[in-house]
């Protein structure tokens, strides 16, 4: 492990005290500053999954992620993600469209976290009047997940670009997020470490796709 993987791994305990003594302060105070705690809380939230996302891309790079495949259902796996996020959005219009049969060997946490990053990714990206679609399909030997957004749509050229480590903090989305690009850089990395491809396609009338085959 590299001096900057290290720094980011030594990071994580004093994050995880940093959020604990926030979640308690925000339960001993009251009036305005219970905003500026939740804001802080948000904060720091962001910044241990972008340290969790960059240990976990240095494990991938490097072959020492464990991938535990399982026959797992890929519609009832994208079912769980929206409606977790559901919970959250309530208003925001996302469906999982089963398409088959969406049986696949794969790692089912793996595969949960690509579909959480591809739905959240899609969700920034979109305006509050959008929709957002977690089509789910197969053929014979590959079953495909397939996030469509209706943001602004990408390049051909910058498409290659999107799943590397903070190549996308140039692009803003539909709502002013800025994003480091880590948690495409990750879906790349745990899709190939399971024999599949990822890709960008665009979405009809507007929009994108990004398409995650995985082999059956």
């Amino acid at each position: 492990m590299g001096a900057a993987q290290l720094l980011v791994h030594d990071m994580r305990s004093p994050l995880h005290v940093l959020l604990a003594r926030l979640e308690q302060l925000r339960a001993e105070i009251r009036g305005d500053s219970v905003e500026h705690v939740k804001a802080a809380i948000d904060g720091a939230t962001a910044l241990q999954r972008m340290t969790n996302s960059l240990l976990d891309i240095s494990r991938l790079e490097a072959g020492r992620m464990p991938v535990q495949r399982s026959v797992t259902d890929l519609s009832a796996l994208a079912g769980s993600v929206v409606a977790a996020v559901r919970v959250l959005q309530p208003a925001r219009a996302i469906a999982v469209e089963p398409s088959g049969d969406s049986a696949c060997t794969c790692d089912p946490e793996l595969t949960r976290r690509i579909i959480e990053n591809l739905v959240s990714n899609a969700m920034k990206h979109t305006p509050i009047w959008g929709r957002v679609r977690v089509v789910i399909s197969g053929s014979r030997d590959r079953a495909s997940i397939a996030v469509h957004d209706e943001g602004p749509g990408l390049p051909q050229e910058q498409r290659p670009l999107m799943f590397e480590p903070f190549s996308a903090g140039a692009l803003r989305s539909a709502s002013g997020y800025e994003s480091s690009g880590l948690g495409l850089a990750f879906c790349r990395l745990a899709v190939e470490a399971q024999g599949g491809a990822i890709r960008i396609e665009d979405n009809t009338p507007r929009g994108s796709v990004f398409v995650v085959e995985l082999p059956r």
